[in-house]
């Protein structure tokens, strides 16, 4: 069984995305990391290559600054073709992984060899210190062993491609998907976390950007060439639409709360070191993740249960079915704060 990790980079240095913090957290469980260089930057592509002879970089230099959606596209595929591995596991430079112990992921692909095409892999999406919104088909991972088996071994028979505006896997004939739901395997999505103001704008941009010069509009999202244009409208914007988002996963139970140590330990240095202007430290002040949940815990918590919840994350026991008193409330309540 031989693993390939794969993923795309941008001037990932520039745009304060943790690349080594990344790579690293994948290296114990990886025979291969395959790393595509779409626009060059010789500092981090210096220190990715110093990192292990399992790591392989290739550069394009066709991912320009004004980028179209097919570039994204054409990268991704162009990684996952270069890959060895029996299983490929796509992931983004700003996704850290965390695994119970080296030998998890090796024991699901060998259990799932023959079984699955596609196995999905839970994302915890990066709020705060002590919030994250999970996604259970977070990731993907190809068994590229036996779609190739399947299609005598013709490597045009698979490809990433774009469907409904996202990238995914494409396979000729029918695939079979498995949802890992475990716990011993998580991954980590920290995103814009350590983005300025001025970076958190010129991705968004430059991201919506592609998609109207393909489609032809941006519909899709609700969004209008006016607001696409104003880097405050924009802003604004990308961020109220995470809300909605943080709003719909507390109401589905979709948020995870936990403390700082539930991160994993690659990326800690660079969340302690978190400073006001970064998108990570509070979402510029434009969102209270806590005000969110008490004001969901106050609408909607009938019979305490969440509270309860809650507050046994913070004791580190269960508690009894008994009334919780007013003074615990209040006191759980603040801690939510």
């Amino acid at each position: 069984m031989f693993i390939s990790f794969f993923c795309i980079a941008t001037e990932p240095y520039k745009n304060k995305y943790p690349i080594i913090e990344s790579i690293k957290s994948v290296l114990p469980v990886a025979d291969e990391v395959v790393v595509i260089f779409g626009r060059g930057e010789k500092s981090s592509e210096r220190e990715v290559k110093l990192l292990s002879e399992k790591v392989k970089v290739y550069r394009t230099d066709l991912w320009p600054v004004d980028w179209s959606y097919d570039v994204m596209t054409y990268h991704f595929d162009f990684g996952l073709k270069k890959c060895k591995g029996d299983f490929c596991v796509k992931f983004d430079i700003d996704y850290i992984f965390k695994f119970r112990n080296d030998d998890i992921l090796r024991k699901l692909f060998e259990k799932n060899k023959e079984k699955y095409h596609k196995i999905y892999l839970p994302k915890y999406n990066y709020l705060d210190k002590n919030h994250w919104m999970i996604y259970p088909k977070g990731i993907y991972c190809i068994n590229k062993n036996l779609i190739l088996k399947e299609n005598n071994g013709d490597e045009d028979a698979f490809y990433v491609g774009n469907r409904n505006y996202v990238n995914e896997l494409i396979v000729d004939g029918n695939i079979e998907e498995f949802v890992y739901e475990g716990n011993e395997i998580k991954v980590f999505n920290y995103d814009c976390s350590f983005m300025t103001y001025d970076l958190f704008y010129e991705k968004h941009f430059r991201w919506y950007n592609a998609y109207y010069k393909k489609w032809g509009n941006l519909n899709h999202f609700g969004l209008t060439v006016d607001i696409l244009n104003d880097k405050e409208k924009l802003v604004n914007f990308v961020v109220e639409r995470t809300k909605e988002r943080i709003d719909y996963a507390i109401k589905t139970g979709k948020v995870h709360f936990d403390n700082f140590l539930f991160n994993p330990s690659h990326i800690r240095g660079k969340l302690r070191g978190l400073k006001k202007e970064q998108y990570g430290y509070n979402f510029f002040g434009k969102i209270k993740i806590a005000k969110i949940l008490y004001e969901d815990v106050l609408l909607n918590d009938t019979n305490n249960s969440r509270i309860k919840f809650f507050l046994e994350k913070l004791v580190g026991e269960k508690i009894n079915d008994v009334k919780i008193s007013d003074d615990y409330l209040k006191i759980s309540k603040f801690c939510i704060i």
